[in-house]
């Protein structure tokens, strides 16, 4: 009996040393923020093309993809590729298009800051443009896209302010 009695205090005295022990205090995730960017659906040809049927599949898809993130702005540029492209989310989300300038990459991560801390944002770009937003945000360059590529989305991560990561996907 005497052995029960010391064996549940040197028990207890191990949980109140657990107890005590200072922890790491969970990461504040409320200043993380996801911009996902993406190159403009298929476009048709001639001047300020619209989107092809393929294309205009492809926007609602992205669409369907972040139906669920909390997107709270979406920029576009001034062409009807990047507008079509954008608008399926837009609708979904409920929220207007924002037009930004497709070269200056300051401006638009000065406008995305501008958001409520835990609001993310889409930015449709263009294949020569894709790399100047990720570049603003902090991201390793790309470069160009090659012509026919329009099935990547990238997540850029950033908390504080900071780039944390960037993630490539495809859709």
């Amino acid at each position: 009996m005497k052995r029960t009695i010391t064996s549940i205090a040197l028990i207890a005295c191990f949980v109140a040393v657990a107890y005590a022990i200072p922890t790491t205090p969970p990461r504040d995730e409320s200043n993380t923020r996801v911009i996902y960017v993406v190159r403009h659906a298929e476009k048709d040809t001639g001047p300020d093309p619209v989107l092809t049927e393929k294309g205009t599949a492809r926007a609602e898809r992205l669409s369907n993809i972040i139906e669920h993130e909390p997107i709270s702005a979406i920029f576009v540029t001034d062409t009807q590729r990047s507008r079509l492209t954008g608008h399926p989310t837009a609708t979904i989300h409920n929220t207007d298009l924002t037009k930004y300038a497709a070269k200056d990459g300051a401006a638009l991560r000065a406008s995305v800051e501008a958001l409520p801390i835990d609001a993310g944002a889409l930015v449709v770009a263009h294949s020569n443009t894709v790399s100047i937003v990720l570049e603003a945000f902090g991201a390793r360059p790309i470069g160009d896209l090659p012509d026919d590529e329009y099935a990547r989305l990238y997540a850029i991560v950033t908390r504080d302010g900071a780039h944390v990561r960037t993630i490539r996907l495809a859709f």
